[in-house]
This record gives C-alpha cells, structure tokens and sequence, in this order.
C-alpha cells in the first residue's frame, strides 16, 4: 500500500545485504499479470546481480558536467570574482574526465584517481585546490537535492 492508502505492486529483493523494493504500478493500473511478467523480468536481472532500483536511480540522474554548470551560476553569486574563476577553471579544466560521468554512480574511487593524475601532472597544490572545488559542488549539490 502507497502512502496515500492506495494498493500497489511492489517488488522486493535483497542485494549485498540490503533490502530494496521497485514499485511496479498501482493495482487499477496495471494487471497482475503484467505485474508478474515484469516482476519476473527483475528478479532475472537480480539472480545475474544486477541492481535493478540503484540503475533506475542512475539513470534519472544527472552528469557531473550539468551539475559543474548549475553549482558555477550559484557560486558566482556567493563568491569574490577571482575565486569563482579559479574554482570554474579546476571543475571545468582539470575535472574533465569526470564529465561525462553520471553524478550518481561518481565514486570516492573514481575522483581520488583523478586527483592523483591531476597531482603528477600539475602539481600537489593544483591536486588540492581540485579537491576542494570537488568538495564544495558536492555539499552544494548534496544540500539542493540533486546527488
């Protein structure tokens, strides 16, 4: 049952030692042989240790790269001009690679590679201030929602 008391199928499994549910679709909405048919579909994708919940969450959100350009409009405005520019230059420049990548499945792994590239090609000091710029977007983003 939904929060708002309606009925619902729902589809329960654990992966890794957690819990997960998907809702399927409201009973007047779908049948419960369709209900089944996909509930099927997801339990295969479980057994071949696919996280079907964890994909659909990935896959709504958004790249690094469209979260670097909403978190540099909203620090321009909080930020002395230089440091807004210096703190653009390192996520635009130096945290390219990480572009493409979507925001949500970004690891503490993938941008700690990252930095130790950035510090044995332009320096420790360069490899901080990444870092830091790193930081301060993901509070941001954490703190409006969007990670």
């Amino acid at each position: 049952m939904r929060a708002s008391g309606a009925r619902a199928f729902v589809f329960q499994y654990a992966i890794a030692g957690r819990t997960r549910r998907m809702f399927l679709g409201a009973v007047k909405a779908i049948s419960i042989g369709d209900a089944r048919k996909l509930a099927s579909q997801i339990y295969i994708d479980v057994r071949a240790g696919k996280d079907p919940a964890r994909d659909k969450i990935e896959s709504q959100s958004e790249t690094f790269a469209t979260i670097v350009a909403q978190y540099l409009r909203a620090a321009q405005q909080r930020l002395r001009p230089r440091s807004s520019t210096e703190v653009a230059r390192h996520l635009l420049k130096n945290a390219r690679p990480l572009h493409s990548l979507s925001a949500g499945r970004l690891t503490r792994r993938d941008i700690a590679a990252l930095l130790v590239k950035v510090a044995q090609e332009r320096g420790h000091i360069t490899s901080n201030r990444l870092q830091t710029a790193i930081g301060g977007l993901y509070t941001w983003a954490i703190q409006n929602g969007l990670v």
